[in-house]
């Protein structure tokens, strides 16, 4: 206490010490003073308040106990009287038995007074009863029937509770009310029945389903009262006939089997061969699903007790039979074309219902996702088969209209055409067009299946064409128009996968598709373009053919160099003629032809030189031999660029390049060759000699001189850079000039496939 007083003494002088740090502040002792006197005075009060509080609620608690002990001892007494009482009380026990046995018969014979009535009319009442049932009087029928079923439960009661004999059940009390539970089963099937043609009767007569369902909510209630009695009355209610009835359970199983009738009447036994088979059932089913439900949401919910949740036990019992529906359609191993029309019919009854506040994804999917995935593996399975077997089918059509005795089609702009790129690419549309409702994965993937099959069909397709030239060349009446009509079917396929690829870009928009999908369009594309430009190959081999004889003649003396002209009119005019028909090509294929006939005609031209069919004796004779050469190729281009309708034709310039090797002067021989080096990049040293070989001025070693001064001297010298001669004159100079240019930067031109007869053998 001291040291608590210590303390409080110091935190004052402290607290007054803050207040009084000035001089001047000695004027407000006064005032500080007062203050601490009132503030010691207020608290002095809430103290004793306090104090004063807490001694009342200790009086009021000591007088609470003081009576707590008084009641403690009053009922201990009185306990204790109780007691004493109950003692005396244990000999009446066997005294009191009369009384109870009167008040057991009081009882019954009260019983049976209320139920007098009932008890003597019982065949009476029976009788009209089933009268009414068979009237459709059910309310009225009923009232009777639970009027006589509570009369024979009670006396039954009474009767259990009196006598054991009861539990035998054989007693006359239930064979006098026996005939009740015929008329209970009477009335049920009543109603049974009228359950069974609820949704129809919802709409055209209400008033019978409300009745049912009125006697089976009181059969329900007189259940729940008959188990409260006999639980109280410790009797088993097995002992009382036909109870509990338990009448909304079955009202819920026949509603359900009716559901489930209505499933069954409508799915088909048998198919019969009808393709459209699924289609009509599952419209059929789409129709009465709806129709019900609309019914059940309209008229049937106005009709049910709210504890039915009427709408909820037909949407939950209509979803599980749709999905038994859809599992036992899957068992049947549906085609490729019903898996499309039930997933479609899925998706279209479920935004159906959704109309009507059904939402069939909170009962889970139609169709398992499992079930889901097989069927688009097997639909995928069913579509690759098909194509592959139309693809066959195609094919084996279209060698079929290559043997026979007609030529083919043509459009409105004389071009001919088979008709199998139509038909290809329509089977391609559809496929993809029917998967498509699916969802986009499933089109991607069809369309995957589609262009593997599209390629296998290019390489049959190419094998087919192949066979054809080799086997029928010779013996097809059309075979020219038919080779026509396959080039022309390529351009149209060609044109078919840009059209393919652009929709699916713009479908999905993207610039561009994955990489596997864009790998199999520009495959497809390249493997058309081979076979078109196989085909105009084998037309070529035809002209080629028949021009043999003619061509042999190029760089002959007699021939040739002294009856110019008439070699190049032959080809000309055997050109002219073909051309008659392969103007049924389409322009872009027309002009590829004659464009790859010039360079089939240039090579056949500089092969011919490179066999040195002529050597020419003088300066005038090659001077005349060149400008042969020269005039041959104006010709050649003129001609080829008139039939192919080219704005821009490509000049075959090789040979007039070729020409000045023939006819130049021999000092400006290795400027025209590096020249000519620098131009043609598979040009070899080979090609030069047996050029120079067809001069008179030019000897073995003159021209290994002279090919020393080129580019091409290291491919001449087998490898090895040959250095030229201190005299090198100027056109050597500027030989070296044109080496500048880097061969590797052109192209592989004319001489690559030319072989060479090399008549000097400097290697």
């Amino acid at each position: 206490m001291d040291s608590e007083a210590t303390d409080s003494t110091e935190q004052a002088s402290k607290e007054i010490a803050k207040k009084l740090t000035k001089p001047e502040h000695l004027d407000q002792v006064d005032q500080l003073i007062r203050q601490y006197s009132r503030q010691k005075a207020s608290i002095e009060s809430r103290l004793r308040n306090a104090v004063q509080t807490q001694l009342d609620g200790v009086q009021k608690g000591l007088a609470d106990l003081r009576k707590a002990v008084g009641v403690v001892k009053e009922i201990k007494e009185s306990m204790s009287e109780v007691e004493e009482l109950y003692k005396n009380c244990k000999d009446l026990e066997d005294s009191i038995n009369p009384i109870r046995e009167v008040n057991r018969r009081y009882q019954q014979l009260s019983t049976t007074h209320i139920h007098i009535n009932n008890i003597f009319n019982v065949p009476q009442t029976v009788l009209v009863t089933h009268e009414l049932i068979q009237h459709d009087r059910l309310l009225q029928a009923h009232k009777n029937l639970s009027e006589l079923e509570m009369t024979r439960d009670d006396l039954l009661i009474q009767l259990y509770q009196s006598s054991e004999a009861f539990v035998d059940k054989n007693t006359s009390l239930h064979h006098y009310f026996e005939e009740l539970i015929g008329l209970s089963d009477a009335l049920g099937q009543q109603l049974w029945v009228t359950l069974h043609k609820t949704l129809s009767l919802v709409c055209n007569d209400p008033t019978k389903v409300v009745t049912a369902l009125r006697i089976i909510e009181r059969e329900e209630r007189e259940d729940k009262r008959i188990e409260n009695r006999v639980s109280k009355a410790q009797v088993p209610i097995s002992q009382l006939p036909g109870r509990p009835k338990r009448w909304q359970m079955k009202c819920l199983d026949i509603l359900e089997s009716s559901i489930s009738n209505r499933f069954q009447k409508h799915f088909p036994r048998d198919r019969n061969d009808d393709a459209a088979w699924l289609g009509e059932y599952l419209i059929t089913v789409e129709k009465f699903v709806y129709e019900d439900l609309s019914v059940v949401q309209k008229y049937a919910m106005p009709c049910f007790p709210p504890a039915y949740q009427i709408n909820q036990f037909y949407i939950t019992r209509y979803h599980e039979n749709l999905q038994k529906l859809a599992k036992d359609l899957i068992d049947r191993n549906l085609t490729a074309r019903d898996i499309i029309f039930l997933r479609l019919w899925v998706r279209e009854l479920r935004e159906q219902l959704l109309e009507l506040g059904f939402d069939l994804d909170n009962y889970g999917p139609l169709i398992q996702p499992n079930s889901e995935k097989d069927l688009e593996v097997t639909c995928l399975d069913q579509v690759r088969s098909s194509v592959q077997e139309y693809i066959t089918r195609m094919l084996n059509t279209e060698k079929e209209d290559w043997c026979s005795s007609k030529p083919p089609e043509s459009d409105i702009n004389g071009h001919y055409h088979t008709g199998i790129a139509l038909v290809l690419f329509q089977m391609v549309d559809q496929n993809i067009s029917a998967m498509a409702s699916l969802g986009t994965d499933t089109k991607l993937k069809v369309l995957q299946i589609c262009l593997d099959a599209l390629q296998e069909f290019q390489t049959s397709y190419k094998a087919l064409v192949e066979a054809y030239n080799k086997e029928s060349i010779s013996e097809a009446q059309y075979f020219i128009f038919y080779m026509v009509s396959i080039t022309n079917n390529c351009n149209a396929c060609v044109e078919f996968v840009h059209d393919l690829r652009d929709r699916f870009r713009q479908e999905l928009n993207e610039i561009i598709l994955e990489e596997n999908l864009e790998k199999s369009f520009k495959q497809i594309h390249h493997g058309f373009d081979e076979i078109s430009s196989m085909s105009i190959n084998f037309l070529l081999d035809i002209v080629f053919g028949n021009l043999t004889p003619v061509l042999d003649s190029l760089l002959n003396r007699q021939k040739w160099l002294q009856s110019p002209g008439n070699i190049m009119e032959t080809v000309a005019a055997t050109f002219q003629d073909y051309n008659g028909e392969f103007h049924h090509l389409k322009q872009k294929h027309h002009s590829a032809l004659m464009i790859e006939a010039q360079q089939r005609l240039v090579m056949y031209y500089i092969d011919s030189l490179m066999r040195k069919r002529i050597v020419f004796k003088n300066e005038k004779e090659r001077q005349k031999g060149g400008e042969q050469i020269k005039k041959d190729a104006k010709h050649i281009s003129s001609f080829f660029a008139r039939l192919s309708h080219a704005t821009n034709p490509k000049k075959p310039k090789i040979l007039e390049e070729l020409a000045e090797l023939i006819s130049v002067k021999i000092e400006f021989l290795p400027l025209e060759i590096s020249g000519l080096a620098s131009k043609q990049s598979d040009i070899t040293a080979d090609h030069i000699i047996a050029l120079l070989a067809m001069r008179d001025d030019m000897s073995k070693s003159k021209v290994k001189q002279l090919m020393s001064q080129t580019t091409l001297a290291a491919e001449e010298d087998g490898g090895k850079q040959v250095e030229p001669p201190a005299s090198s004159s100027k056109a050597a100079a500027t030989a070296a000039k044109y080496a500048a240019s880097p061969r590797s930067d052109q192209k592989p031109g004319y001489f690559t496939t030319i072989s060479v007869n090399n008549p000097l053998q400097l290697h």
